[in-house]
């Protein structure tokens, strides 16, 4: 689909930067469902509980709360998919094309780390927002994303 909406057609291969793209949209969609249930997580490892206590104190903040920290859940995935699926072959590839005496395992290994770095390092402070936001339902401390980021770096991080 995403392939099909990118292109408008199907005849070519993907640019690199659509592939990137695709692999970032994907993520990012991911985060739909991943966000709620991260939030559950967080909450069951604060206060303890089962998954229905911890989904039945979240939803007595209001349906609203469900969406707590969705937009860096949805950042963190887009930027850690784009690095793995979408940066790690781009590199691999043009590598290949630029190398072509080079070792395919090695193109894919230098790729790979390419890809990983990307991911590990971009994505990290989405997710130290998203936590510290969906950790702190009752918002006493993290309210919102901007005011998040002006704490951890006045507290040093």
């Amino acid at each position: 689909l995403n392939k099909a909406m990118l292109k408008g057609e199907m005849s070519r291969e993907l640019t690199a930067g659509e592939q990137i793209v695709a692999a970032i949209g994907a993520g990012g969609t991911s985060a739909v469902i991943g966000g709620p249930l991260e939030l559950i997580m967080i909450q069951q490892q604060r206060k303890g509980g089962s998954l229905l206590s911890a989904a039945s104190q979240i939803s007595s903040y209001g349906t609203s709360m469900w969406t707590r920290g969705l937009t860096m859940t949805a950042l963190r995935e887009g930027v850690y998919t784009g690095g793995y699926l979408g940066v790690t072959p781009v590199i691999r590839e043009l590598l290949q094309k630029s190398f072509p005496s080079w070792n395919e395992e090695g193109c894919r290994a230098i790729g790979s780390v390419c890809g990983g770095l990307f991911a590990c390092y971009l994505s990290h402070p989405c997710d130290t927002i998203k936590t510290c936001i969906q950790g702190d339902i009752e918002g006493a401390k993290f309210k919102t994303h901007s005011s998040t980021v002006s704490t951890l770096l006045s507290e040093g991080g």
